[in-house]
């Protein structure tokens, strides 16, 4: 083989590596994806992690005790108002109202008796007063012996006194009645708490008691959350917290359902601090709230505390420092180029910038397997 055809084969074999090493070595290591940023709007948040809770969690209760008959619900179900709950044993109530209510017709009959012995001793003592008169007018006269006279005197105030006497028994009689009254109602208000039903429209989180346990006074049945009072109650950080306000749209992230944050605002800041942690709890209401839901599952909050409307929106991922600045790289005809930029706000996913950047820009997205840029560099895009 001559020396020619050698160097021609080295020449063919060189450009054929070289154009290998183009084609698969420095075109994907020169090659970026690019972004172009557009305007939009920039919030600015901070960010808490807490748990599930509620305003108002009612713990229902029997304000007597008693051997529980019936338990007619469970956690994790639904409830109306109203709904029945639990029955409690009355034991003897209902035969105790019997004759109290017995005892009652008894009083009214005689009530009724000594309304008419009133009415009764009224005529005689009007009867006696009349003749008393009578006989006063013919003893002045001394038509009468003093004798004759004290005898119908006493049995004028004997009547008067038999008058009055009845009507204290009718008092009696209708006091009597009137405390019979309030036994009836008041056994008839025990039975009523052998009965517990929900207080409210909610959902059961807890459930207590089973069918046969004996119960002491004011023994929390069930617990029953106001959905309607649902908020997730997170931590912020002291330093940031001054920012929050109530009203302020918010992010809610329950851990069950990661992919699907909720919208929320917020409703409550408290006014005491953590003074172990230096944290603040804000609690945040939900627009919607999520069914089914678990009390004291963990949350993550995010709050928007102040929006910028009309800025560039770059994602995070995209800025660089170079040369102790903050900005990007951008595709300036082929080359690298670092543009700086003045970044007024960040949301955790965009960062918002008013100056330095145009739509028309190309901006690449940094990459770890791709070549090192510099200023001038020649890249692809």
């Amino acid at each position: 083989m001559s020396k020619t055809v050698k160097i021609l084969i080295a020449v063919v074999v060189l450009a054929a590596a070289a154009a290998i090493f183009y084609q698969k070595v420095y075109l994907p290591k020169s090659t970026y994806e690019t972004y172009q940023p557009k305007k939009g709007s920039t919030s600015v948040s901070v960010f808490g992690i807490g748990e599930l809770s509620a305003e108002r969690i009612y713990g229902v209760g029997t304000p007597t005790g008693g051997k529980i008959l019936s338990v007619e619900t469970d956690q994790g179900k639904w409830i109306k108002k109203g709904d029945l709950i639990a029955r409690i044993d009355p034991v003897d109530l209902q035969s105790r109202i019997k004759g109290a209510e017995a005892s009652l017709q008894r009083a009214k009959l005689d009530l009724r008796s000594v309304k008419q012995e009133y009415k009764v001793a009224l005529t005689q003592a009007a009867l006696a007063q009349s003749s008393y008169d009578k006989d006063l007018e013919v003893y002045q006269a001394k038509g009468i012996s003093t004798l004759a006279y004290e005898k119908s005197k006493t049995e004028m105030l004997t009547a008067r006194t038999q008058a009055e006497i009845a009507k204290s028994k009718i008092a009696s009689a209708k006091a009597h009645l009137l405390e019979i009254n309030e036994t009836i109602k008041g056994l008839q208000q025990r039975l009523g708490q052998m009965t517990i039903v929900s207080p409210i429209d909610g959902f059961v989180i807890e459930r207590r008691v089973d069918p046969g346990q004996s119960v002491p006074p004011a023994f929390t049945l069930v617990k029953i959350v106001d959905p309607n009072t649902l908020w997730a109650k997170a931590w912020i950080d002291e330093r940031i917290s001054g920012k929050v306000k109530v009203g302020q749209r918010a992010t809610i992230t329950l851990r069950s359902r990661e992919d699907t944050p909720l919208e929320g605002a917020v409703r409550r800041i408290a006014a005491v601090s953590d003074p172990v942690t230096e944290e603040r709890e804000v609690d945040v209401g939900f627009v919607k709230i999520p069914k089914p839901f678990y009390i004291n599952e963990q949350v993550e909050v995010t709050i928007s505390t102040e929006t910028f409307d009309g800025l560039y929106k770059v994602p995070l991922n995209l800025l660089v420092q170079y040369k102790g600045e903050k900005g990007v790289w951008i595709d300036q005809g082929g080359k690298a180029h670092f543009v700086k930029l003045s970044v007024i706000a960040e949301d955790g996913k965009y960062a918002g910038v008013d100056k330095g950047l145009t739509e028309t820009m190309k901006i690449l997205v940094p990459d770890s397997k791709k070549k090192p840029l510099f200023e001038g560099s020649s890249i692809r895009s």
